[in-house]
């Protein structure tokens, strides 16, 4: 159970059991060969072996580490050695201490059997410099996969985010085997019509999305769905049902003068020349992140923008020409 925890922490190179340690190199040896007993059982088993050499604020050459290995050759390991995946690592640390000052004998030593490796590499492996979808707001993978693990999230579990953005914490939710979906108010974002936040990018390529962020991960199997959703409104809220019995006739009339609406802005958009929608967006200017239609008096909501401006018989007319 403690080997698979630390098999996940994005913050540990690797865990170790502690065995010895020394004011000096030859103090450490001292304890080590007098408690050889304590390892007995650990390193006569006939196991494939390695012995590595760490050092803490000085760069050693390989000879010396060569020669650091050999010292510790009093230890009646059995086995054969194997560099490349042993079954049986042991390492000896040397601290130097912390001063620009680097002492020519290290501060202290240690000697243990290396448990696991921790899972810092990830780190790099997901970081947003090489993600396909990146946004202003998206959250560094190192805090996305400490959320993730604060969480316990692993396999089998469902996650959603309800201001997901541009899906960093998916991705780190989906990395450790979860399916992922989320939900966000900004239409922009979610559909990638932001100004580009890479540097020297001046549009955005057309397959940025959160799930191709997964599929270049190969996660992709772990996408669930993304919403357009205001989460003050949240979908486990008690609210009557508009089509309902239990629907006034005034909330049925404002549900239907919505829809409505909303069908009339989707023909409008879908009729429109490539000159109309320059003249819209010229009108209705993006605020200066890019993350959104600016708040000034003649602005209105994406879908609305095409019912103020333009009349419905001039839409319906352009469609009976078009067929």
């Amino acid at each position: 159970m403690q080997k698979n925890l630390l098999s996940i922490a994005c913050w540990l190179d690797h865990a170790m059991k502690y065995g010895e340690k020394g004011e000096s190199i030859d103090k450490l040896h001292e304890n080590v060969e007098r408690n050889i007993p304590i390892f007995k059982n650990q390193i006569t088993d006939g196991k494939d072996f390695k012995v590595e050499v760490i050092t803490f604020n000085k760069k050693i050459t390989r000879e010396e580490k060569h020669r650091k290995v050999m010292s510790l050759s009093y230890i009646p390991v059995k086995g054969k050695v194997n560099l490349t995946n042993p079954e049986l690592q042991m390492s000896l640390i040397e601290y130097y201490g912390i001063s620009h000052n680097i002492p020519e004998n290290p501060v202290k030593c240690f000697f243990g059997r290396w448990i696991t490796d921790g899972q810092r590499d990830i780190i790099n492996t997901f970081s947003l410099k090489k993600r396909r979808f990146i946004g202003t707001t998206s959250m560094d993978a190192e805090l996305a996969f400490l959320m993730a693990n604060m969480a316990q999230v692993g396999p089998g579990n469902v996650v959603f985010d309800p201001f997901v953005g541009t899906g960093s914490i998916l991705v780190s939710a989906a990395q450790r085997g979860a399916y992922v979906l989320g939900c966000d108010i900004d239409f922009m974002t979610l559909h990638a019509k932001t100004k580009p936040t890479r540097f020297q990018e001046k549009e955005r390529k057309e397959d940025e999305s959160i799930r191709a962020n997964l599929e270049q991960y190969g996660l992709g199997g772990k996408y669930l769905d993304i919403l357009v959703m205001d989460s003050s409104r949240h979908l486990w809220r008690k609210a009557k049902f508009i089509e309902g019995e239990s629907a006034s006739a005034e909330e049925l009339k404002r549900y239907e003068d919505f829809k409505r609406k909303f069908m009339q802005a989707s023909q409008t958009l879908q009729s429109l020349s490539k000159e109309e929608r320059k003249a819209i967006k010229k009108k209705f200017p993006m605020d200066k992140r890019g993350q959104g239609y600016s708040n000034n008096e003649d602005s209105r909501d994406i879908l609305s923008m095409p019912v103020v401006n333009i009349s419905s018989e001039n839409c319906v007319q352009r469609k009976h020409e078009n067929d």
